[in-house]
């Protein structure tokens, strides 16, 4: 017959604690007058990257992998806690490429397990391929869209009042 294997037992002294943790923030913030969860949720998929890396480091070269998605997590989370923080979602319309950049970051973690030279050079690539099209594509909707004024702050596109034709775009 199927025999059970034991359960993770490291994996059940982690999540424990996290989960009561976020259970206590979230009440935190319900009950008392303080406002934690409304600036700082972005913090707990930040903290989520540590799982992957925690597994990645139990794992050893198996488990190398882990640390491109936690890589991403990580980007993603403090991200959204700059954009949280900061009130600027609009500029998602050109962060997204960081996610290339932190791909490439994990790969060349996840090459510390590996040693391999070609999987260093594509981690390079990418590392390089990211901030390139961040500022590229920053620049593009910062200085040449919103400088034309076809692009208001809140990122939305301001149209003529006229309605004379289609490209009336009226100046902030």
């Amino acid at each position: 017959m199927w025999k059970r294997k034991p359960s993770n037992s490291i994996g059940s002294l982690f999540w424990a604690p996290v989960l009561v943790v976020t259970g206590w923030l979230f009440l935190a913030d319900q009950i008392l007058l303080i406002s934690i969860m409304p600036s700082y949720w972005p913090l707990l998929i930040v903290f989520l990257c540590v799982t992957f890396y925690i597994g990645m480091l139990a794992a050893g070269r198996r488990g190398a992998g882990l640390a491109i998605p936690g890589t991403i997590v990580a980007t993603v989370g403090l991200l959204l806690f700059v954009h949280s923080t900061f009130n600027l979602w609009v500029t998602w319309t050109y962060a997204w490429p960081l996610l290339i950049c932190a791909t490439g970051l994990g790969i060349l973690i996840m090459n510390i397990y590996l040693k391999r030279d070609g999987v260093r050079r594509v981690a390079g690539l990418l590392i390089g391929i990211g901030p390139t099209l961040f500022v590229v594509f920053g620049l593009f909707f910062e200085i040449i869209l919103t400088g034309a004024g076809s692009i208001n702050y809140k990122g939305q596109p301001v149209l003529s009042q006229s309605g004379s034709g289609i490209g009336a775009i009226k100046p902030l």
